[in-house]
């Protein structure tokens, strides 16, 4: 909010006329769930960053089965 470029606040007074409009919209759970939903898919729009997560243990331990000729790997 502070990179904001909003011009329509005049001052002090108006912003905490915002902040106290944003508090009343706050108990709202319908506007929380479209700010969530929202900032979700904002946030699942940017492009991936670093290495992709590791397969579960369940989805390697089926690939191992499967280079295996279907027998079950065992440690040692």
């Amino acid at each position: 909010m502070v990179n904001a470029d909003w011009d329509f606040l005049r001052d002090t007074f108006d912003v905490g006329a915002l902040v106290d409009h944003v508090s009343e919209l706050a108990a709202k759970p319908d506007f929380v769930a479209k700010l969530h939903a929202s900032a979700d898919k904002a946030r699942n729009q940017q492009p991936q960053r670093g290495r992709p997560p590791r397969p579960s243990s369940a989805a390697s331990e089926l690939k191992t089965i499967q280079l295996n000729g279907g027998a079950r790997a065992t440690a040692v």
